[in-house]
Formats: structure tokens, C-alpha cells, sequence
């Protein structure tokens, strides 16, 4: 259960009023608990792409309820449907996650958690610039025009999912 190296950790339960699920990227020192799911041997690519709008509208359609919370599932990730990249677009996204995780580190004071910072009422302005500036990253390597909308979003990823499974 615990993995042997980094690894990004997906809380199982997060809250409906958040923009993004308060995931995590950590090194095999930290332990992975059972409040969430360990994704083994991650990048900081694979962090950016799971914490990226994309991902978060999948999940918002595809995740299970515990009452109106979302609860992630292995079933989430597995049938996420990743887009084809080379390496200089691994790069990018690894240094757009790198800098959503810098913005985090110089709000986590003394007493802030994740799920505060997550709080879309009380987001800090620069956490929310450096989210939408890896959301459209990640949207441009679906789609070089992006997307006008969630539904659009989602259709044309299950679309990719039925093509990869196809």
C-alpha cells in the first residue's frame, strides 16, 4: 500500500464546494493513510494533469457520492482518459504543477490545511492564478482551441474514452 517512491495522493472524500480536490504530492517518506488513494511511481506531470480542471470535471461526472461530497474511486483514475504528450509538454506541465505547489507552500502557515486553501470562498488570488494557468495547459493538450464549457469538457472526454476503449 504504501509506495516505494513519489506518489500523489487523492483524498477520498472532498468537499462539493471546491474548484479542486485538495490532492497532494509527496515522496515515499511521507505515509499514505486511509483516508485516500496513493497513485504510485507519479511525476509532477501526472500531479498537474490529476489536479487540472480536466481531471476535476471527470471526476465531478464520473465519482461516486458520499451525500453530496465527491468520493474518489480507483475507477476515477483508471478510466481517465490522459492526453498524448511528448516530452517538452511533460515539462511544461511539470513546471506549471511545480509553481501550484510553490503557491501552496507560501500559504501553508502555522494552522492552514489543504482543505482551507481549497475553500472556494477564501482561495488565495495567486493559488487560483497558478490552477488556471496549468487548467489551460492541460486543456491545450486535448483540444489547441480549449474548451467554452464543463459539458464540452466532458463530452470530449468521454469521447477520447470511447476511442482509447474502442
Amino acid at each position: 500500500r504504501q509506495p516505494s517512491g513519489d506518489y500523489v495522493f487523492i483524498p477520498r472524500v472532498s468537499s462539493e464546494n471546491r474548484l479542486y480536490v485538495p490532492m497532494a504530492f509527496f515522496t515515499q517518506d511521507f505515509i499514505c493513510g486511509d483516508t485516500g488513494l496513493a497513485v504510485p511511481n507519479a511525476t509532477l506531470y501526472h500531479f498537474g494533469i490529476l489536479t487540472s480542471k480536466m481531471h476535476m470535471d471527470w471526476m465531478r461526472t464520473v465519482a461516486g457520492r458520499l451525500e453530496s461530497r465527491y468520493r474518489y474511486t480507483p475507477n476515477v483514475y483508471h478510466a481517465f482518459p490522459f492526453p498524448t504528450v511528448n516530452d517538452n509538454d511533460k515539462k511544461n506541465i511539470a513546471t506549471l504543477a511545480q509553481k501550484v505547489l510553490d503557491e501552496r507552500a507560501k500559504e501553508l502557515t502555522d494552522g492552514v490545511t489543504l482543505a482551507m486553501l481549497y475553500n472556494v470562498d477564501t482561495m488565495p488570488t495567486n493559488l487560483k492564478k497558478a490552477h488556471k494557468a496549468l487548467d489551460k495547459a492541460v486543456e491545450k493538450l486535448y483540444d489547441s482551441n480549449g474548451f467554452k464549457s464543463d459539458s464540452e469538457r466532458v463530452g470530449f472526454l468521454f469521447e477520447r474514452y470511447n476511442q482509447l476503449h474502442a
